[in-house]
């Protein structure tokens, strides 16, 4: 005689195990998607592009990479060079207002560069100039500024080929729509801004290296607000995206943005200052500092997970590193202080 087994029964064990089914689906797609494992081992190598004497690399925004087969980078002594994945080029002056500088008194130097993609990077110097590159060539522009003693134009973000802000250290920011620029703010000189990074057209954020200010781009207009009264002194930003910032500064102090609040790490308070930063995503960063000690100076290396920091091999010497950038998870490149290296590091 064979049982029949209640309808209710069979209905509730169907539902249970296509629930099962899709939580196991859904558990695995995303661990697979999160999968940071290979963020414990890095090892790090060191190219050496020719680019002659005064060319160190001024910031952290002296560098970028927006692929894993594209860098381009830009020096004190007005030289471009770019890498292809696996060989950098040979040096070219696109500036030739900084040529002739020494590093003891850079009057015109390349301060920043931003990269889309390899058929598009916009350089600027502390005088204004804009440098705009075509996958071949590099073409002059300036920016509608005037000038005052003791201000220069410090930072620059591109998101795309048809977008760019660029900021300057008195409190002016200036936008490109894809054929000009403009003045696109002009805020207090007391915020001294260091750095800003745009992840759209409709999103960007500024950080003050003095008053703590952030100050955040809808699309439309700048809005200004304080972090905190206690952390200032940034010294480099980084959005992969309009809900995740990444920001560093003083006293080993790392600040987390994720759109509604903000989150203060401390790495170490031995570092006077955190100054390269780059995160290609919302679950990875990388940021450097100096780490002074009695004998020597030496870099601390940090990189971020998704939830936490964690310290990973660095340089030998801290002015060995004058920029970062980051294509991906498994990649950094960080230009040297001496022009003469390139550190890579790799996840193994």
């Amino acid at each position: 005689m064979i049982k029949k087994v209640p309808i209710l029964g069979v209905g509730i064990l169907i539902l249970f195990l296509g629930s099962f089914a899709i939580w196991f689906s859904l558990k695995s797609a995303y661990s697979q998607h999160t999968n940071l494992s290979h963020l414990g081992k890095w090892s790090l190598s060191y190219k050496s592009p020719n680019l002659g004497s005064s060319s160190t690399f001024l910031s952290d925004n002296a560098m970028s990479c927006p692929s894993t087969r594209f860098c381009m980078a830009v020096s004190l002594s007005g030289k471009a060079i770019h890498w292809n994945g696996s060989h950098w080029s040979t040096p070219i002056v696109i500036d030739t207002a900084a040529r002739n500088i020494t590093r003891s008194s850079p009057v015109t130097t390349l301060s920043s560069v931003s990269c889309s993609s390899a058929k598009f990077c916009m350089a600027v110097d502390t005088q204004g100039n804009v440098f705009r590159w075509n996958g071949s060539t590099w073409s002059k522009g300036v920016l509608p500024i005037k000038f005052s003693k003791g201000t220069y134009v410090d930072s620059i973000s591109c998101p795309s080929q048809t977008f760019c802000m660029a900021a300057e250290l008195a409190g002016k920011i200036f936008k490109w729509n894809g054929s000009t620029w403009s003045k696109s703010a002009a805020l207090s000189p007391l915020l001294a801004i260091e750095s800003v990074s745009c992840s759209s057209t409709t999103f960007c954020m500024a950080i003050s290296n003095t008053t703590g200010d952030m100050i955040r781009w809808n699309g439309s207009t700048w809005s200004q607000f304080k972090l905190g009264s206690r952390i200032h002194n940034f010294s480099s930003i980084s959005c992969p995206t309009s809900k995740f910032c990444m920001t560093v500064g003083n006293q080993g102090n790392v600040v987390r943005w994720n759109r509604s609040t903000w989150k203060s790490f401390s790495l170490n308070h031995q570092i006077k200052t955190f100054s390269f930063l780059s995160c290609p995503s919302t679950k990875f960063c990388m940021t450097m500092g100096p780490l002074i000690k009695p004998a020597n100076i030496i870099s601390e290396t940090y990189i971020w997970n998704g939830s936490t920091w964690k310290k990973i091999p660095s340089p030998n010497q801290a002015n060995e590193v004058y920029s970062l950038s980051c294509p991906s998870t498994k990649l950094c490149l960080a230009g040297s202080g001496s022009g003469s290296k390139i550190v890579e590091f790799k996840a193994a």
